[in-house]
C-alpha cells in the first residue's frame, strides 16, 4: 500500500475537521469537502493503489476524529456514509484523471 496517499488522506480528513467542523453536520460542509477532496485525489491518485490508500486514510481520519468528539450511538452508520461519499469521490477522480489521460494518448492504455 502506497504510503504518501494514506497520510495525505488522513491528514486531510484531521485537518478538514479542524477548519469547518464535522463534514457531514451540513449540506455546505459536504459540498465543501467533496468538492476538495475531488482536487485532491485528482492531485494524488495516480493509480488503484494510490487512490485506495487515499480512501483508507481518509476512512482512518474521520473514524478516529468521529470517535474523538464523541460519535453518539449513530457513529458506524455515520461511518458507512461518510465511507460511501469519500469513496465515490475519490473514484470519480481517479476515473476523471484516466479519462483526460487516456485522451491526451489519442485512446491507447
Amino acid at each position: 500500500m502506497p504510503v504518501a496517499p494514506f497520510v495525505i488522506g488522513l491528514a486531510f480528513a484531521v485537518v478538514l475537521h479542524g477548519l469547518v467542523g464535522w463534514w457531514l453536520d451540513s449540506g455546505p460542509g459536504v459540498a465543501s469537502t467533496v468538492a476538495a477532496l475531488f482536487v485532491v485525489a485528482i492531485l494524488v491518485a495516480r493509480d488503484k493503489p494510490q487512490a485506495l490508500s487515499l480512501w483508507l486514510g481518509v476512512m482512518i481520519g474521520m473514524t478516529a476524529t468521529l470517535l474523538s468528539i464523541g460519535g453518539g450511538t449513530m457513529w458506524p452508520l455515520v461511518i458507512v456514509i461518510g465511507g460511501v461519499m469519500t469513496g465515490m469521490t475519490i473514484l470519480g477522480a481517479w476515473a476523471a484523471r484516466r479519462l483526460v489521460s487516456l485522451n491526451r494518448k489519442g485512446g491507447a492504455a
